[in-house]
């Protein structure tokens, strides 16, 4: 999925400096590309669109009509109506302004995260997108659904990073995901951010006393910990149900190989001359 695609911060360049996407080096037509509305223009639009073949993108809209039986043409003619008053230039300018408000979203954030979370936290300043990904292991966090739960107690709200891992063991994340899409006010981000970084400095003295468990986590922790764990345990049985089902696979196939070669044994041999010779 592309949608962050167009949020792209250096410079504010449109459309027009765009790293090449995955479409764009293709040759044997194997990649398709989703592209969504919902960051660039309105999240309740839920209108994207799709680049593919043309065999790859008829299988899809067979199986959307099957599924989603019908599109919302209210939203579809709403975008459609923006897209073609302002026309290519006038998208474009648009995509700038966009990258330009998330430019000074982003800053404010990083900025105050400087103020605060140095020596605590580690991050790297983002070049598109809308999140700031912070590693909390500095201050002794282990894994971050352990703390959650005093996050939102904070009045702090980010998501942990192992909600975002493609490892389905339940291996410990110290990251959160922080939005900065929403982020008008100097003011709240700096109240955010001093309170985060009270919480860790009093975690990371917790840390050196006692070390990290995953028996203090609250009920949003914990929630999210076994969601990971249901996860695993579901792709565990899958991963055993398809060994099961190559195994009978295998049987049959050497069945059918038996059956096959005793029926060309007892088969009738032809003649080499249906006439004979003769004498």
């Amino acid at each position: 999925m592309t949608r962050m695609y167009f949020i792209f911060f250096w410079d504010m360049p449109g459309s027009a400096l765009l790293a090449p996407s995955f479409l764009s080096l293709d040759t044997e037509g194997r990649v398709v590309r989703l592209d969504s509305f919902s960051k660039i223009f309105a999240p309740g639009a839920r209108v994207g669109w799709l680049t593919a073949r043309p065999e790859v993108a008829h299988k899809v809209t067979q199986c959307s009509e099957v599924m989603v039986w019908a599109l919302s043409g209210v939203s579809q003619t709403v975008v459609h109506t923006m897209l073609d008053g302002w026309g290519p230039e006038g998208f474009d300018m648009h995509l700038q302004r966009l990258q330009w408000m998330y430019t000074g979203r982003r800053n404010r954030l990083h900025t105050a995260a400087t103020r605060h979370l140095t020596g605590l936290a580690e991050w790297t300043l983002p070049t598109a997108g809308m999140f700031i990904w912070f590693d909390l292991a500095k201050s002794g966090v282990v894994d971050a659904c352990d703390i959650v739960d005093q996050l939102l107690d904070a009045g702090i709200s980010m998501v942990p990073g192992g909600s975002f891992s493609a490892r389905t063991d339940g291996s410990p994340c110290s990251c959160f995901r922080a939005s900065f899409s929403l982020l008008t006010d100097d003011d709240n981000v700096e109240r955010g951010m001093a309170r985060l970084a009270d919480l860790l400095k009093r975690i990371r003295k917790e840390a050196e006393d006692t070390p990290a468990c995953s028996e203090g986590r609250g009920p949003v922790g914990l929630a999210l910990s076994a969601a990971s764990s249901d996860t695993a345990a579901i792709v565990d049985r899958k991963t055993r149900e398809a060994a099961a089902l190559e195994a009978q696979l295998a049987a049959l196939r050497a069945e059918i190989g038996t059956l096959t070669a005793a029926q060309q044994g007892s088969a009738p041999k032809p003649h080499s001359d249906l006439h004979g010779s003769g004498k």
